[in-house]
C-alpha cells in the first residue's frame, strides 16, 4: 500500500496528490522564496505543467521579484 502525501497550494486552490513513489521537481528563488514546481508550470509566463526548469525561456524570471534562473536552487 502506498503513501499519499497531499500539498495544497493555497495561492492557486489546487491539491496535488502525490504518491512516495513519484518525484515533484521543484526550484526555489534564493531572494524571495518563490518555489516553481514542474507539476504547475508558471503560468503568468505561459509556462505550461510539465516544463522542466532546465527548458524554461533564458529570459525567464521569478514572477514574484524577477530573479534570473541562476538565483534558483534544486528543493529536495
Amino acid at each position: 500500500m502506498l503513501s499519499v502525501i497531499f500539498v495544497v497550494d493555497l495561492f492557486l486552490g489546487t491539491c496535488l496528490n502525490l504518491s512516495q513513489e513519484g518525484t515533484m521537481e521543484k526550484y526555489v528563488c534564493t531572494d524571495c522564496g518563490y518555489t516553481y514546481f514542474l507539476d504547475e508550470g508558471d503560468p503568468t509566463a505561459d509556462i505550461h505543467p510539465g516544463t522542466p526548469f532546465d527548458d524554461l525561456p533564458d529570459d525567464w524570471v521569478c514572477p514574484d521579484c524577477g530573479m534570473t534562473k541562476d538565483g534558483f536552487r534544486v528543493f529536495t
